[in-house]
């Protein structure tokens, strides 16, 4: 069972942590992780809950167990410091903001970020990295050329990792936007689907580069995703879903 030590006088004297309150009690900043132990035992089978706003500084580990709402009907929101909502945990028994629309089932929804590149003053060259997974890079190649190099992918845990590139502007008729896999190395391959107005075509080719070719229409986009890292972390495959112009694929 969890313990129920009393906080008093004597355990918050001689200096308060403002910071640090416990049933709106001042508790030294000390005696702050004893009296979380007091409170809220990690080994106590039965439920325990904090009633008021929590803040927790720092990293937070959920070991095993789930996430859940303690209130019905309502959606659970993901916000960042700044209180702009970035995901939702849909209830599927709220009522929506226009009532044309009713909740169906609950589920979970969430903002895609977006970052940008403009190439109007020069070429730009970009290196990627996993903590923009799941960005929509808006491309502005209509000047010069844009190049994008992907993360390297040295471990089986890095498949998943994926971006969407779309041409903000037609790109310039002697320029073009490429990406690269790491390494150019010619074991790599895209496995891309080119959707265009006329047909449908799947593509497995052999190449470390995919450009999004010049005079490519505004609109044009693709989207990538890497599906493994390959034999011995040296032979990767991304899918390529392209919707537009026709992208090519090259050994860099």
């Amino acid at each position: 069972m969890a313990r129920t030590a009393k906080i008093t006088n004597a355990n918050v004297a001689p200096r308060k942590n403002t910071a640090g309150l416990v049933g709106n009690t001042p508790v030294r900043a000390q005696d702050f992780n004893d009296l979380a132990g007091d409170y809220i035992s990690s080994s106590d089978a039965n439920a325990q809950s904090v009633a008021s706003a929590l803040t927790v500084t720092g990293a937070a580990t959920l070991n095993g167990g789930s996430l859940t709402s303690g209130v019905d009907s309502a959606d659970l929101v993901v916000k960042q410091y700044d209180a702009t909502e970035v995901a939702r945990i849909h209830d599927g028994g709220t009522t929506q903001s226009d009532t044309d629309m009713t909740a169906v089932a609950p589920g979970f929804g969430f903002k895609l970020p977006v970052m940008a590149v403009t190439a109007d003053a020069g070429d730009k060259t970009v290196t990627l990295t996993a903590a923009e997974s799941g960005s929509i890079i808006q491309c502005d190649a209509d000047t010069n050329n844009i190049i994008f190099n992907l993360p390297v992918i040295d471990s089986a845990a890095k498949a998943g990792l994926t971006y969407t590139f779309v041409a903000t502007t037609a790109v310039n008729g002697s320029k073009s936007i490429k990406v690269n896999i790491a390494g150019a190395d010619g074991n790599d391959k895209f496995l891309m689907i080119g959707i265009t107005a006329s047909d449908t075509n799947l593509l497995d080719l052999a190449g470390d580069t995919l450009t999004i070719p010049s005079n490519a229409a505004i609109g044009t986009t693709v989207r990538i995703t890497c599906l493994t890292s390959g034999a011995s972390n040296a032979a990767e495959i991304w899918l390529a879903e392209v919707l537009g112009t026709e992208a090519t694929v090259t050994n860099a």
